[in-house]
């Protein structure tokens, strides 16, 4: 039997989350979690969710009022400009609009 050793760390799963201002969608942080195979499994869903308000603290982020939201890691690389509908708590993507503004 034939074992291959590797050096590299191997990605199990992602999770992401955006944290938003509810009143207008704004994202105003984006937290992505790299799992790897054999670690300790990080925090998802609402645990999840807190961790990604506390990181966006962190990063210098007044998090008082905002929310954060569970979003599957293949949103966040569609092109346009993204803001949390807080209504449906979905994440819109305005490809209409330039993203640069």
């Amino acid at each position: 039997m034939t074992t291959e050793r590797s050096d590299r760390l191997e990605v199990e799963s992602v999770d992401a989350y955006v944290v938003y201002d509810p009143g207008s969608g704004a994202i105003v942080h984006v937290h992505r979690a790299f799992n790897y195979r054999g670690a300790k499994r990080l925090p998802s869903g609402e645990a999840g969710e807190a961790r990604a308000l506390e990181m966006a603290a962190r990063f210098g982020h007044r998090t008082e009022g905002l929310r954060a939201l569970t979003v599957s890691p293949d949103e966040l690389d569609v092109i346009g400009r993204r803001r949390v509908d807080d209504k449906t708590r979905r994440l819109v993507v305005d490809r209409d609009r330039d993203s640069t503004d």
